[in-house]
């Protein structure tokens, strides 16, 4: 009965230790391949609020690109927003893409709600969640990619960040 027991915790052990080891290397390599997809501007389709449809990486600018994956409802998208906005001037030397999943209207509105709307340098859109999540899987709110001038990404922010932190890494 010992030996029993014995055997079904040695199992049970080199089980879990086995099923946990899989899981680690699982999800590291589904943060590798991310990072490959999101480590230049995507090829990802949305359209802007007029209906046009955009192509992500087609968007010709020699600035650097600040996209903002964000939903209307999110209050810290609502602070990066009202912050950008706030702050706009400072943005002269980069191209903000604001990019949501819901409705046009509802985009149009928080873009409205948060003076987003008249700067040459901002573009809002709405994508399919479908193709937003094959991107960049799963997605937090908001979500800020800055990519370079070469259109390789410098740095990626999860959640409330502080506009200092943005414009830091856009002006250097």
């Amino acid at each position: 009965m010992r030996k029993t027991f014995l055997l079904v915790i040695i199992i049970s052990t080199v089980g879990l230790v086995s099923w946990l080891g899989y899981s680690s290397v699982s999800k590291l390599k589904q943060k590798e391949i991310r990072m490959k997809i999101v480590s230049s501007i995507p090829s990802l389709s949305f359209q802007d609020l007029n209906g046009n449809p955009i192509q992500l990486n087609e968007i010709t600018f020699a600035k650097p690109m600040v996209l903002i994956l964000f939903n209307s409802e999110c209050e810290y998208c609502r602070y990066e927003a009202m912050s950008i906005s706030d702050n706009i001037d400072q943005f002269d030397e980069a191209m903000i893409v604001f990019i949501s999943a819901e409705e046009i209207d509802v985009i149009r509105s928080f873009c409205e709600t948060y003076g987003l709307f008249g700067h040459a340098n901002i573009i809002c859109g709405q994508v399919d969640y479908q193709e937003l999540t094959a991107i960049f899987e799963s997605v937090s709110y908001p979500n800020i990619f800055i990519y370079g001038k070469d259109g390789r990404i410098v740095k990626e922010f999860k959640g409330e960040t502080k506009i200092e932190a943005i414009l830091n890494v856009v002006n250097n």
